[in-house]
């Protein structure tokens, strides 16, 4: 977002302290939205990782038990995470291969949107479905 200078200037006027109450948000939360707003041409975006693209990997046939992958995680559930590898379907890594020591969820291993180093665990071409491991194979088992 570009603001103009009388926009960048009502920004900076503006009461802390009534914004926080008026959008209850915390006062670091507000700050860093202002610091934001006012850095012309900014695009966040820029600040995330490339995707990963690879012309190697394009379909589940594509895959090989033990291949190591990069890739970002798109969701986090109790029993694990989906990572999207480069494929039509995304990769399941399962709780138990997040961590050699135990978890309680796999929010304390990843995040939505880290870019993750995985390897094929399991291949399943009939339902479509590919398990990951976020442990390389001389760690897990």
């Amino acid at each position: 977002i570009d603001l103009n200078e009388e926009e960048q200037s009502k920004l900076k006027s503006l009461s802390v302290k009534e914004m926080e109450q008026q959008l209850e948000l915390g006062p670091e939360t507000l700050k860093d939205i202002i610091a934001d707003l006012l850095k012309p041409g900014r695009d966040f975006r820029d600040s995330f990782d490339a995707p990963v693209l690879r012309q190697d990997v394009l379909d589940i046939k594509d895959l090989v038990v033990g291949q190591k992958l990069e890739g970002v995680v798109r969701n986090v559930v109790d029993f694990g995470a989906f990572v999207d590898i480069g494929i039509h379907e995304d990769g399941l890594i399962h709780i138990s291969h997040m961590s050699r020591k135990f978890i309680k969820h796999p929010s304390q291993v990843v995040s939505v949107g880290d870019l993750v180093t995985v390897w094929v665990k399991k291949i399943d071409t009939e339902r479509e479905k590919v398990n990951l491991s976020l442990l390389a194979p001389d760690e897990s088992d």
